[in-house]
């Protein structure tokens, strides 16, 4: 669920360059998938819960873009 919702979070471009994101996921499995440009920032875990928070950078196209 959290794979499918990241892609289309990014597909869809409905996140701003250096955006912070916070995903939070149950603690028995593995870290969820993230584009290469999303820098994990925090990582904690509270009971049964795995939270994240990421930095979305600018991706290798849209560098380009604007130089």
């Amino acid at each position: 669920m959290i794979t499918a919702t990241v892609a289309a979070l990014e597909q869809h471009r409905r996140l701003a360059d250096d955006a912070w994101i916070y995903i939070e996921t149950e603690t028995e499995g593995p870290a969820p998938e993230v584009p290469a440009h999303w820098q994990l920032h925090r990582e904690k875990i509270a009971g049964q819960v795995a939270y994240r928070l990421y930095i979305r950078h600018a991706t290798p196209e849209k560098q380009h873009d604007t130089d």
